[in-house]
């Protein structure tokens, strides 16, 4: 098991990671010795060193500042971990189970509510007039929309990238590499990702292009443009890869520039009125016959309880959830994109992959 993950998260939190470590050791062999009143001891200061973690890294991600709200959160997390410490060591077997879930999620939600919310509100009311195409709801019908200004997302990315692979990359990873798999890219061919992230998808291009190819990429993260530079020096591809941070609505390439186009879980983050906008900029830098794969969370197929819950928490709470699903095909249609193949996968929502081609003259 690779540790690093683990230890940037820690670094991240401010929190060392040794110390975290010893605590444990120190509680399971305390457990060991003390039987199943113990275990159930165990099981609530783990659920308190958790809470603990994650309300920390809340504040750092939204607040740097404001320790009352710390105070408040961890406040809870000790107070449901204390109750079951109490039930725990009367019945003299482990039913804490029930207050470690009810902590974690009230601490969280309390949390979101004290801080988020009243600037979430701030963030849904702002002015939303402008757009490139006025159709653009009858491909895109019921579609929420984006809440945060791209300055608000930046700093957002900035400051989880270091932690991104530890929240995302178990489940994006399978999606991310069908994709891949679509867009099949060559040797010798220019190909662009937008929203490359920590740069996995970077380094795959690159090795498939080769060096007789180039990989183009756009984030609007500079802390990911610097994570993915070092992991292409690490791999030795720095040569074959240019990385910019900017914004994919507005590229700095030439007309039908470039083979391809790939991006995976960033499509989504537009602002509805701004995806026309977003393809018709795309299909610019495309060379007719060049291919575009967007791999997206949809809205297609049985809207369960997961997605509404989903969508719920970006609506109310979308510094927390700052993208929502959509309907790629059918924007990538409307731009005039002839697509090829959509396949609907499923990891806690359905996920679009589309493949589509710029049609030549």
């Amino acid at each position: 098991m690779n540790a690093a993950p683990l230890k940037r998260f820690f670094a991240f939190v401010k929190v060392p990671w040794v110390a975290v470590v010893a605590l444990a050791v120190v509680a399971l062999a305390f457990t060991l010795l003390g039987g199943l009143a113990t275990i159930a001891t165990f099981s609530s200061v783990t659920f308190l060193l958790v809470s603990l973690g994650v309300s920390i890294a809340n504040l750092r991600l939204r607040s740097e500042t404001n320790s009352k709200l710390w105070l408040v959160l961890f406040g809870i997390a000790l107070m449901f971990t204390t109750l079951g410490l109490l039930v725990a060591h009367l019945a003299a077997h482990e039913p804490t189970t029930l207050f470690w879930l009810a902590g974690f999620f009230i601490s969280i939600a309390v949390f979101e509510v004290a801080f988020c919310h009243r600037e979430c509100e701030t963030l849904s009311t702002k002015d939303h007039t402008v757009t490139t195409d006025p159709n653009v709801n009858d491909y895109e019908p019921d579609v929420l929309r984006i809440f945060q200004s791209k300055d608000q997302t930046k700093a957002y990315y900035n400051k989880i990238a270091k932690v991104y692979d530890l929240l995302a990359e178990h489940s994006e990873q399978p999606m991310r590499e069908k994709g891949l798999q679509k867009l099949a890219a060559r040797p010798g061919e220019r190909i662009l990702e937008v929203g490359f992230g920590t740069g996995h998808s970077v380094v795959e291009l690159a090795q498939a292009v080769g060096p007789t190819g180039n990989v183009l990429g756009v984030d609007i993260s500079d802390e990911m443009v610097a994570l993915t530079n070092e992991l292409l020096q690490r791999e030795g591809l720095a040569e074959r890869a240019e990385l910019t941070c900017g914004d994919a609505a507005s590229l700095p390439y030439k007309d039908e520039s470039l083979d391809g186009i790939f991006t995976s879980f960033t499509f989504e983050l537009f602002d509805t009125p701004e995806i026309p906008k977003v393809l018709a900029e795309w299909m610019r830098v495309l060379k007719p016959g060049g291919r575009l794969v967007v791999v997206a969370l949809s809205k297609e197929g049985e809207q369960g309880v997961i997605m509404k819950a989903y969508e719920w928490t970006h609506k109310h709470f979308p510094n927390l959830m700052d993208c929502r699903p959509i309907y790629a095909r059918r924007a990538i249609e409307a731009a005039g994109f002839d697509v090829q193949e959509t396949d609907i996968e499923h990891m806690w929502v359905a996920v679009e992959i589309v493949l589509a081609v710029k049609a030549a003259p």
